[in-house]
């Protein structure tokens, strides 16, 4: 697989997850922890397209800081280190129960931080093919 097929693949899914993040707000109940889990999911997955579009393999990891602080942080926008933090957590504590209540105003923190991320992600990376 070329490396464009390679971090286009890691976007889709990216795409994918926030997509999917943005469905479930219409369940009733609202499943606001699988919302916030999909929300790092997809901003897991768009930085890791930037990785593998930088020549960097991603690493086997869910931690946001760890991999954002493998991008080049001066071509990241100062907020996406905010935003990584902000949804580290939902990868481990929105998959089981009792470890935490998510609420309706952390879903909606969740979705603009991973909606953030991925279009700046996507900025980046269109960026840099002009290069």
């Amino acid at each position: 697989m070329t490396k464009a097929a390679l971090v286009t693949e890691w976007l889709v899914y990216a795409d994918t997850d926030l997509d999917t993040a943005r469905y479930l707000t219409g369940m009733r109940p609202e499943p606001t922890e699988i919302i916030c889990f999909h929300c790092q999911q997809a901003a897991e997955k768009a930085l890791k397209a930037y990785l593998v579009r930088l020549d960097i393999r991603p690493p086997k990891t869910h931690d946001l800081i760890e991999i954002i602080s493998l991008c080049d942080i001066t071509a990241l926008a100062p907020e996406m280190s905010d935003h990584a933090f902000a949804l580290n957590d939902y990868s481990v504590i929105a998959r089981y129960p009792g470890a935490r209540d998510i609420l309706s105003a952390d879903k909606d923190d969740a979705l603009r931080s991973a909606g953030a991320i991925v279009s700046s992600v996507k900025e980046l990376i269109h960026r840099t093919e002009d290069d």
